[in-house]
C-alpha cells in the first residue's frame, strides 16, 4: 500500500473504529498529499469520512477544505433524505398490506457511529414477486415516483427530487451472479427463499428483517458477486468490520452458512483484510495483491479487473471472447424478451445482436477487444492465484 492509502486508513480507523483522534494531528500531511487523499477517497465514495478529523484538526488548506466539507455536508444531506425516504416507503408499504425487507445500507447505517458515514447510492427495499405491480404503483401514485427501468431482479425508480430507488422482489440471482461462467464455485440459492426465513419487525406486521447470521451471509454473497466483476470496494470491508465489531453475532450460524454456500474461505480472507486495514496498520504480505485489486477498482471495481477473471474463470483470451459475443440465454432473455416464451428464437437473436453491435457499438468493441489483448499473462496468473486463496477458482 501507498503512504496515500495508509493515511487513508488511519483517518477511517479514527473516524469510525474508534482510534485516538488527537494523533492526526501528528501525521506529516502536506497540501499534494491531501489533494491525493481526496482524489482516492472519492473513487470510493467515502471523502465525507476523512473529512471530518481533518476539518476538526484544521489541517485542510484553503479551496481543498471547501471540497472536504461539500463532501461531508452532501453526505449529511443524502443520509437524511435517503433515510426519509426509506421511512415514506416503509409506513406506505405497511399501510397497504405489502410484506417488505429494508436491505444493504438501509440497514447497515443504523450500525456506524453515525447514519452519514454510511452513504449509499439508492434505497434497496425487497418485496415478494407477487407484490411488485402493486408496490410499483403505489410509488409512482402515493410518492410522486417515477418508474426508471424494469431488471432481471428489481425495478428502478427515482423520486421527484432525484434520489434513486431500487425495488428488489430477488436478491442475488444464481444466474445472474455465475453469469454463465461454468467454473462458479460458491451458491446464493439459501437467499431463494428469504421470506420464510425472515422476522417481522417488533410492532409491525409486514415490516421484516434479517437474522444475524442471514444478512451477514447475503453480505459476503454480495460482496464476492461483485468482486468477480471487477471489485468491491473499501466501503464494504469496512460494512463487513462494523458487521463484525459493533452488532451481537451468532458466529456458529454465520460460519454454518457459509461452508454450506461454498463462501467461508473468502469470508475468512475478507475478514482478516479488514481487519488490517481498521484495527491494525499493516497489510500482511499474502494479503497485498487482494488489497491491490481492491483499493484501485473503485466503489464498483474497474474492466481491467473484470477482464482478467472473466479470461481465467473462461479458460482463456478465445474463450473469454467468445463468451463476450454469444451471451448465456440468461442474459440474452433479458435483452430479448421474446426468448422467455420462444428459446427457439436464440440463434436468430445471436445474429441480430452480431450484426447491431457492430454497426452501433463499434468503438466499444474496440476498446472491449483492447482491453482483452493488453490483459498480460502475469496478470492472469496473479489474478488466478488470487481467486484460488479465496476459493473462488
Amino acid at each position: 500500500m501507498t503512504n496515500i492509502h495508509n493515511l487513508f486508513f488511519f483517518l477511517i480507523r479514527t473516524e469510525v473504529c474508534g482510534a485516538k483522534s488527537q494523533e492526526v494531528s501528528k501525521q506529516n500531511i502536506i497540501g499534494s498529499t491531501l489533494q491525493s487523499l481526496f482524489d482516492f477517497a472519492k473513487t470510493h465514495d467515502m471523502a465525507h469520512i476523512i473529512a471530518e478529523p481533518l476539518l476538526k484538526n484544521k489541517l485542510i488548506p484553503g479551496e481543498l477544505a471547501a471540497s472536504f466539507r461539500k463532501e461531508l455536508m452532501m453526505a449529511v444531506f443524502r443520509s437524511e433524505r435517503l433515510s426519509d425516504e426509506t421511512k415514506r416507503m416503509c409506513e406506505l408499504f405497511e399501510e397497504n398490506k405489502i410484506p417488505h425487507l429494508p436491505l444493504k445500507g438501509a440497514v447497515l447505517r443504523n450500525y456506524y457511529p453515525e447514519p452519514w458515514m454510511r452513504t449509499s447510492c439508492d434505497v434497496d427495499i425487497l418485496v415478494k414477486q407477487c407484490d411488485l405491480q402493486r408496490a410499483s404503483d403505489l410509488l409512482v401514485g402515493k410518492l410522486g415516483y417515477t418508474l426508471e427501468s424494469k431488471l432481471s431482479h428489481d425495478w428502478g425508480f427515482f423520486t421527484p427530487d432525484g434520489f434513486h430507488i431500487e425495488l428488489h422482489f430477488d436478491l442475488i440471482e444464481q444466474e445472474v451472479a455465475s453469469d454463465g461462467i461454468v467454473n462458479h464455485k460458491w451458491s446464493s440459492a439459501c437467499l431463494d427463499n428469504v421470506w420464510s426465513l425472515v422476522s417481522c419487525d417488533e410492532g409491525k406486521e409486514y415490516s421484516y428483517h434479517m437474522s444475524d447470521e442471514l444478512f451477514y451471509f447475503y453480505h459476503i454473497a454480495h460482496m464476492a458477486k461483485h468482486f468477480e466483476r471487477g471489485g468491491c470496494g473499501v466501503r464494504s470491508l469496512l460494512d463487513l468490520w462494523i458487521l463484525n465489531h459493533k452488532i451481537e453475532q451468532n458466529e456458529t450460524e454465520r460460519k454454518r452458512l457459509l461452508v454450506e454456500n461454498g463462501l467461508s474461505t473468502f469470508s475468512d480472507v475478507m475478514t482478516n483484510l479488514s481487519e488490517d486495514w481498521f484495527s491494525k496498520d499493516t497489510c500482511r504480505s499474502e494479503l497485498e495483491h487482494i488489497s491491490e485489486y481492491i483499493l484501485y477498482g473503485g466503489v464498483y471495481g474497474n474492466s481491467a479487473n473484470s477482464i482478467a477473471v472473466r479470461q481465467n474463470k473462461s479458460g482463456g483470451k478465445i474463450a473469454h471472447f467468445f463468451s463476450m459475443v454469444f451471451l448465456p440465454y440468461y442474459s440474452m432473455k433479458l435483452q430479448y424478451p421474446i426468448l422467455e416464451k420462444h428459446k427457439w428464437l436464440l440463434p436468430v437473436c445471436y445474429i441480430r445482436r452480431i450484426f447491431r453491435t457492430i454497426f452501433l457499438r463499434f468503438n466499444r468493441i474496440q476498446s472491449s477487444v483492447k482491453n482483452l489483448t493488453n490483459t498480460s499473462q502475469v496478470t492472469l496468473d496473479k489474478t488466478k492465484t488470487m481467486l484460488k486463496d479465496l476459493g473462488l477458482y
